[in-house]
């Protein structure tokens, strides 16, 4: 007879763990989106009020405009917003094994591979749109696009290889399981 409780002890603390993780990140959105207004206000009344004092010393003005401010933090909340998506998969996972369903945790597994990967697609894509925003503003021959492949990317991608793989492992572990509960 296997016993299980092992397993539901550990997939319970992990689910809780992972629910920790995902009341952070939700409060990072909000920090997010309460800064990323903020941000805005203030570039807007400095746009305002400063252009003033930047004509009067003769400089050229280079700070980040109002636009620029809401683009980088919409792009902060994206990436904050498919953390808490792939924390919910990983937490699936974990919950279903408490509940001793490994299909299920199998499917949540699938989940979280398919988000870490969307993950590696968004970090590209938003470190060549951040780079643009920031340098949107600058005159012209000074704007840069930066497309890059980083460790961060590589780091989630065999994060995404392993989910699939865990997924796979949870699969057969399911008809495993399904066999074991036939035969008593």
């Amino acid at each position: 007879m296997i016993d299980p409780s092992p397993v539901r002890a550990s997939a319970r603390l992990l689910s809780r763990i992972l629910l920790a993780i995902q009341v952070l990140l939700g409060v990072l959105a909000l920090a997010v989106l309460v800064g990323g207004v903020l941000a805005v206000l203030i570039a807007t009344v400095r746009e305002t009020l400063g252009t003033a004092f930047v004509d009067a010393m003769g400089v050229t003005d280079i700070s980040p405009q109002a636009g620029q401010v809401l683009g980088l933090a919409a792009l902060v909340f994206i990436q904050v917003a498919m953390l808490f998506a792939v924390t919910g998969r990983m937490r699936a996972i974990f919950v279903a094994l408490e509940r001793l369903r490994p299909e299920e945790a199998a499917g949540a597994a699938r989940g979280t591979a398919w988000w870490l990967w969307a993950l590696v697609i968004w970090g590209v894509l938003a470190g060549a749109l951040g780079s643009v925003i920031t340098t949107w503003h600058l005159p012209d021959g000074e704007r840069a696009l930066a497309v890059g492949i980083g460790s961060q990317q590589i780091t989630t991608a065999l994060a995404a290889l392993f989910a699939a793989f865990m997924a796979r492992a949870l699969t057969l572990g399911a008809a495993l399981w399904r066999d074991h509960r036939a035969m008593i």
